[in-house]
């Protein structure tokens, strides 16, 4: 389903869907929702083409591609985006999709899983679908009795371990193989976001005590000028007092001087007169 065939899907799965009040804009708004929910870092998603055809993997491919575009957008949907917020996934990857190729490895075993493969858990899982036993995705991941599948590896049609990096804020892949390449998981943000906080408050209090001991400098400085500015006064004042003490002293020195003067002039006996 290329081109005009997929849009051909995408139309008749929602000529589908149509009699039960559903158009393009309900799922879109639904992937956009939930987007804006999980809050996804990395999104992994159908083929373009639906891998076979698929009218709802073309349609869930379709709508996540303009999901992305306004999940982080307030006037999109603002009832989801009020009560779950905005969110913009980091990467997104598409199956199959042939620009910046990934190949992932599902072959080695972890021991988280038990010391199962990844694709061996999705067999296990594969076991409980019943309901498409019937059909040929049971020969597409299991093979046959004479050709069993045991890797995913091994699968060449519609291989699971082929995709493609359709978007992408963090930049492009490098290594290949990691889905989460770029990416800092939820809890490396977290610590990041943290240390962030504690050098900024860090910086504020680094600030905040400069400010306070220049405060205290300025003050004391202030203060000092008042204390100079007072001892320059008083010294001044004593310095008059001082100059006003000696012109008071010098003018009663003159005074008694003066007045000791008069005195004896007063007080001089007068000359005898003698005959000739």
């Amino acid at each position: 389903a290329e081109g005009k065939d997929r849009e051909a899907v995408l139309g008749k799965i929602l000529a589908n869907f149509a009699p039960y009040g559903y158009d393009y804009e309900d799922f879109l708004s639904y992937s956009v929702e939930m987007l804006r929910r999980f809050k996804p870092l990395v999104v992994v998603d159908h083929d373009l083409n639906g891998e076979y055809g698929h009218g709802a993997h073309v349609l869930n491919s379709a709508t996540i591609c303009d999901a992305i575009e306004l999940a982080d957008d307030p006037s999109s949907y603002p009832e989801s985006a009020e009560k779950y917020g905005l969110w913009k996934p980091e990467k997104r990857y598409l199956h199959l999709y042939d620009e910046d190729p990934i190949v992932m490895d599902w072959d080695t075993p972890y021991e988280s899983m038990g010391g199962k493969t990844p694709f061996q858990m999705t067999q296990e899982g594969f076991r409980c679908h019943k309901s498409q036993h019937w059909t040929w995705f049971y020969r597409w991941i299991y093979g046959t009795s004479g050709a069993p599948i045991t890797k995913a590896s091994q699968i060449k049609t519609y291989s699971p371990c082929n995709y493609g990096l359709w978007y992408s804020s963090v930049g492009k892949d490098e290594k290949g193989g990691d889905f989460f390449e770029n990416v800092m998981s939820y809890a490396e943000k977290k610590a990041e976001a943290e240390r962030i906080a504690a050098e900024e408050a860090a910086r504020k209090a680094a600030e905040e005590e400069a400010a306070r001991k220049k405060a205290e400098e300025e003050e004391r400085a202030r203060q000092e000028a008042i204390r100079q500015a007072e001892e320059a006064e008083a010294a001044e004042k004593a310095a008059k007092a001082a100059k006003a003490r000696r012109i008071m002293i010098a003018c009663g020195i003159v005074g008694i001087v003066l007045i000791a003067a008069a005195a004896m002039i007063f007080r001089r006996p007068k000359g005898r007169r003698y005959r000739d």
